[in-house]
Parts: C-alpha cells; structure tokens; sequence
C-alpha cells in the first residue's frame, strides 16, 4: 500500500501586463505582489495562486492611468478586485486591500468581535 503524500501548497504569481509598465513600475508591482503574498500566507487560509493583471491606459501620454485587476485563489474559495487610478502604488494597495476585507467578510478571520 502506498503511503500518502500530504500535498504541497504550492503558491504561484503570475503577472499579466507587468512588461508595459517601465522598470520602476514593474520593480514596485513585483514588491507589492510579494509582500502581500506574505501576509496571506499568515492569514489562516493559504492561497494557492494571485493573478495581477495591470493594464496601462493613455501610455504615451502626460499621464498614465492604471488599472489592476487581481484574483486571489485559496483551495476553496478565488476572490477579486478591479481598481483604477493616476498612480500606480495606490491601486495596487487598494487591491490588495479589498482583498483581504472579502476574505475576513467570506472566512470570518476578523477576530476583533465577540460571536
């Protein structure tokens, strides 16, 4: 009889986009992307993939808009942000941010209240 493996999460990013942005943009994405993968590998359910996809309007213009949509998938649940803006550090903060907010709403993490 074969003994049974646990299965490894494995957490992937993936990044759809990214190589419009200029180098700057793509370091802070890639910075961002990471750093909240960390807080949700300490949040009590583990994910299994983020998808970030940015999408640049008006590139060649005075000012660049950005738009990022991000899908988080745990292995029972996927959840999923659209935001836009002027500036890309900010949506991308936004993002993430609903993010977690729909994952304490769906999973019941927030702890701060008494049931």
């Amino acid at each position: 009889m074969a003994s049974a493996k646990p299965k490894e999460h494995t957490e992937t990013i993936q990044y759809i986009g990214v190589s419009d942005l200029r180098v700057p943009e793509q370091e802070l994405v890639h910075k961002l992307a990471e750093e909240y993968a960390h807080k949700f590998k300490h949040m009590s359910t583990p994910f299994e993939q983020i998808v970030v996809h940015v999408k640049v309007y008006n590139a060649e213009g005075a000012r660049r808009k950005y738009s990022v949509h991000l899908r988080v998938f745990n292995p029972m649940h996927s959840f999923e942000s659209k935001t836009d803006d002027w500036d890309l550090s900010p949506v991308m903060h936004q993002a993430f941010e609903d993010i977690i907010k729909q994952m304490h709403h769906k999973l019941h993490t927030d702890v701060t209240r008494p049931r």
